[in-house]
């Protein structure tokens, strides 16, 4: 089998949207001692409090939505140690980022606060400290909604044999490659092994696995990490043309298999034998092939009895992926795997690829 190799290239952005989160935190603990205004009519005053807002990163109708919200009252409450702000006004004009309150028991905490909308529907907290009218601002960011991603569901229960506990002989192997986290918390579960190949290239490999959607799931939660076949699987072939006639003259669902072996390649074990693959979209309508480890046993084809399967293998063909694409939406903006026709399930012979 030619084996894949897969060289990915990880870019770090450095550079953040908002100075508050890239600099050390400065601890908050004297309120008062550089005040940015003498008091809440002139840290409020229209003038003073737009060039305020902009030093601390507001621009445009977002500062004229902010300076409207503050010509009323804000809700009076307490500062309490450990929360923080993204920015500060203080000493005037000057402004300090990554600001943590941190006061010593007995100092004013009471400050005004307003919550604002801003254009592009993301919101803000402005505070007013008593202490010192520090105006302060922090940036609520919405979490990232949940990206749509395609789901392969996969049963394989009567395959999950293996536990963490009884698994010596596949580590000094090689081939035990579930998460540490998954063999801490759940180490008397049994898995199932499966290798999935899948119709693409070595860039779209790449692509694929950086993508937040990729990844497998079973009871032990959601895992990115996967072993690659190049390196972990057993090596053999891709399945024999042969056997594939012989198999298809006895299935009344026969599915054609890719001339060529899928580019693709990695291994994922599922506990219990049960879960999900996650693709990204637009990997949908790619053929799919999930190999299930199972005992050896004989094949008992005419002209391959003295072969032997290590291994049934599922298929998920383009066009199933591309009708799941239309019409099997979740609410929560996943698509899952519908088949159109039976489930066919192929045993393959000698060795798996």
């Amino acid at each position: 089998m030619r084996k894949l190799v897969i060289a990915m290239l990880v870019s770090l952005i450095a550079a953040l949207a908002t100075p508050a989160l890239a600099g050390e935190v400065n601890k908050w603990r004297v309120p008062g001692h550089c005040p940015y205004a003498p008091s809440r009519e002139a840290a409020l005053d229209e003038t003073r409090l737009r060039i305020g807002l902009r030093n601390l990163g507001l621009t445009g109708r977002d500062i004229d939505t902010a300076v409207a919200a503050t010509r009323t009252n804000g809700e009076m409450r307490d500062l309490v140690d450990g929360e923080r702000f993204d920015a500060q006004l203080y000493c005037g004009a000057r402004v300090i980022r990554n600001v943590e309150v941190a006061f010593s028991p007995g100092q004013n905490r009471t400050a005004e606060r307003w919550r604002i909308t801003l254009a592009d529907g993301s919101q803000i907290e402005i505070t007013r400290p008593d202490a010192c009218n520090n105006v302060s601002v922090v940036f609520i960011r919405r979490p990232r909604p949940k990206p749509p991603c395609y789901r392969i569901p996969m049963k394989y229960t009567r395959n999950a044999q293996v536990t963490y506990r009884t698994a010596s002989v596949l580590q000094a192997a090689g081939r035990w490659n579930t998460s540490e986290e998954q063999a801490f918390m759940y180490p008397n579960a049994p898995y199932a092994f499966v290798s999935v190949h899948i119709d693409v290239t070595d860039a779209e490999m790449a692509d694929m696995i950086a993508d937040e959607c990729f990844g497998y799931g079973d009871m032990t939660g959601f895992h990115r990490q996967v072993d690659y076949c190049g390196e972990f699987c057993i090596e053999g072939s891709y399945p024999n043309p042969g056997i594939l006639n012989a198999l298809a003259t006895r299935r009344t669902y026969p599915v054609t298999l890719p001339a060529r072996e899928p580019d693709g390649s990695f291994r994922i074990p599922l506990a219990n034998g049960e879960g999900y693959l996650s693709l990204p979209l637009r990997y949908a309508a790619r053929f799919v092939l999930p190999c299930v480890e199972v005992v050896p046993y004989h094949l008992t084809l005419e002209q391959f009895t003295a072969w032997r399967s290590v291994s049934h293998f599922d298929v998920v063909t383009a066009e199933q992926g591309r009708f799941s694409l239309t019409v099997n939406h979740r609410e929560e903006g996943d698509i899952v795997l519908v088949n159109r026709q039976r489930a066919v399930r192929r045993l393959y012979g000698e060795m798996q690829f």
